[in-house]
């Protein structure tokens, strides 16, 4: 009696186990039968970035790691920008130049973006530095955080008054803004404008121009009045690294990471205007 009663035991127990793992049947009126819980559906996140340094690289400064909304997220809380060019071997071995790749990086050091430039070799034998391109920033995860697309500028290389242009945009497709050129041919000036072409900044150049800037050099920006500096764009020898590079330094390092971005991006447009190869038929 009692043998028959564990079987009977066990069994039942078997019997609970196994309706405990079954999904459980949802009855509509409209659609039948439904044999799994409804879920919530899932929005498209960015991966995780690792840690980013924000303020200078100081004894005892803080590691603030967050994962930012955007790309250009990773410029918040940064004084300063640092662009240093990758240089290729086959620049050295070959009559056309390739497609020119930098290092984005922190006032810490760190790598903050890699950017790439997308053109064709057509245009980089015949028009040179003047060339129109694509560069693609990507941050450390590999996903894009900005790109820039600058147009065909021949400017006074070819007696021609093309300004120089650069547009600003940010994924899945928002335009940032435009940097464009002065229309003087004694200066070299630029002026910052939104995605709706209104004018929020203006990068003056040094004012003796003689149409080459020297290896150094240096752009104040400044407010629509032009009465108050919001930073400078310089490029000067690292020792660090013995090689130019092209600096960008904040007054306010809490300045809007949409601004930063548009500053990025003109730093770019005087990388490839002032300090790459000017000539025609090659870089």
């Amino acid at each position: 009696m009692l043998e028959g009663d564990g079987v009977r035991n066990l069994e039942s127990e078997n019997y609970i186990s196994q309706q405990t793992r079954a999904e459980p049947i949802l009855y509509r009126e409209d659609q039948g039968i439904i044999t799994a819980q409804p879920r919530p559906p899932q929005t498209i996140q960015r991966l995780p970035i690792s840690t980013v340094q924000v303020g200078e690289n100081t004894l005892g400064s803080p590691v603030i790691p967050f994962i930012p909304r955007s790309g250009i997220d990773t410029l918040r809380g940064q004084p300063s920008i640092h662009i240093q060019q990758t240089f290729e071997l086959t620049d050295n071995l070959s009559s056309v130049s390739s497609e020119n790749r930098y290092t984005v990086r922190a006032g810490s050091g760190e790598a903050l973006f890699f950017a790439s430039e997308t053109s064709t070799k057509n245009h980089r034998l015949i028009w040179g530095s003047s060339r129109p391109f694509s560069m693609h920033l990507t941050d450390k995860g590999n996903q894009e955080s900005m790109t820039l697309h600058r147009s065909m500028g021949i400017g006074p290389l070819c007696c021609t008054c093309v300004s120089q242009s650069l547009q600003v945009w940010t994924p899945p497709g928002d335009l940032l803004g435009f940097v464009e050129e002065g229309y003087s041919f004694t200066t070299c000036d630029f002026v910052v404008l939104n995605g709706h072409k209104e004018i929020m900044f203006h990068i003056c150049g040094p004012k003796s121009y003689t149409g080459y800037l020297p290896k150094e050099a240096s752009f104040r920006m400044l407010s629509p009045d032009y009465l108050t500096q919001v930073g400078t764009i310089s490029r000067s020898w690292n020792v660090d690294i013995s090689m130019y590079s092209l600096n960008v330094y904040f007054t306010d390092q809490d300045l809007d990471v949409k601004i930063k971005a548009l500053f990025l991006g003109a730093a770019f447009l005087m990388e490839y205007m002032y300090f790459q190869g000017r000539s025609c038929c090659g870089k």
